[in-house]
């Protein structure tokens, strides 16, 4: 393939998720929902080194209870991201429909 025929691994994600039609460039996350995603990550990763450095008593346990918490507050964040990409494309393709007439 040529090298403007390649695509890029966001494309072929989106593609296979089916939240964009095969070709077309998703739109990306708002820069507020990145820097979140990006905080979150950071503070799992600092949580991560504590618990390695921490193996026993009370404060691993208060590790792993801050790990559990920042996980499930990203995988809602990633949720929400994902709804929000399909509703777009749900709508888009309404749009396109809408011209066609029906029988």
């Amino acid at each position: 393939m040529t090298r403007g025929g390649r695509r890029n691994s966001w494309l072929r994600m989106t593609d296979s998720m089916g939240l964009t039609e095969p070709g077309k460039k998703p739109e990306m996350p708002g820069p507020r929902l990145l820097l979140f995603q990006v905080v979150l990550w950071f503070a799992m990763t600092l949580v991560w080194i504590g618990m390695l450095t921490q193996t026993q008593g009370e404060d691993a346990q208060v590790l792993y209870g801050a790990l559990v918490a920042l996980s499930l507050v990203l995988t809602v964040a990633n949720f929400v991201l994902l709804r929000r990409a399909r509703k777009r494309t749900d709508n888009s393709g309404a749009d396109g429909q809408a011209d066609k007439p029906t029988r």
